[in-house]
């Protein structure tokens, strides 16, 4: 399997949007996954540890815990002000899809390193960050990015916004880690 390349882009640039990761639909191998072989069987998908992944789970789920913030308006509160307002759905017995990314240690200045994971109903009517997963039965798909093509916001607002501050107990608080 070729690498892919992770490409950032927005569809319209008159709509503000969140940083987004546009690329094909994962075409790597379709295995089968079980709850028992869930944490253990990443480090034999993912074995670049300097490589991107994105990852794409179809399947039955035993139970699904996930949160949800609602929209957010100008001026914009850091993520770690808002998760108190965050609202937390649980779904039982659930078929749905997983979707996620496995970004490496040197991207934590520009994503989440580690894994990442959102979770969609099949009807997709509901969702959201995952905090809590029970795989029951599902297919797995995966493709290696060995690629990174970022565009930054060309406002006045992220030209001036301060980016030195580190934020990495902020980021294991909000996700969960």
């Amino acid at each position: 399997m070729a690498p892919s390349r992770l490409r950032g882009r927005r569809t319209n640039r008159l709509l503000p949007t969140p940083p987004a990761f546009v690329l094909p639909r994962p075409s790597g191998p379709n295995a089968s996954c079980r709850c028992q072989t869930w944490k253990n069987g990443w480090t034999r998908i993912c074995k670049t540890r300097t490589c991107f992944y994105a990852i794409r789970i179809d399947g039955r789920f035993r139970d699904v815990s996930v949160r949800a913030i609602a929209a957010q308006v100008k001026p914009y509160k850091p993520l770690s002000e808002i998760v108190g307002t965050q609202v937390v759905r649980n779904y039982s017995e659930t078929r749905g899809v997983l979707v996620g990314f496995r970004s490496p240690a040197f991207s934590r200045s520009i994503s989440v390193s580690g894994y990442h994971w959102h979770f969609l109903t099949e009807d997709r009517k509901h969702g959201g960050h995952v905090l809590h997963i029970t795989v029951e039965n599902a297919g797995v798909q995966f493709n290696e990015l060995a690629g990174l093509d970022l565009e930054l916001p060309r406002t006045e607002v992220f030209a001036n916004s301060d980016q030195t501050k580190d934020r990495a107990k902020e980021v294991k608080r909000v996700e969960g880690e």
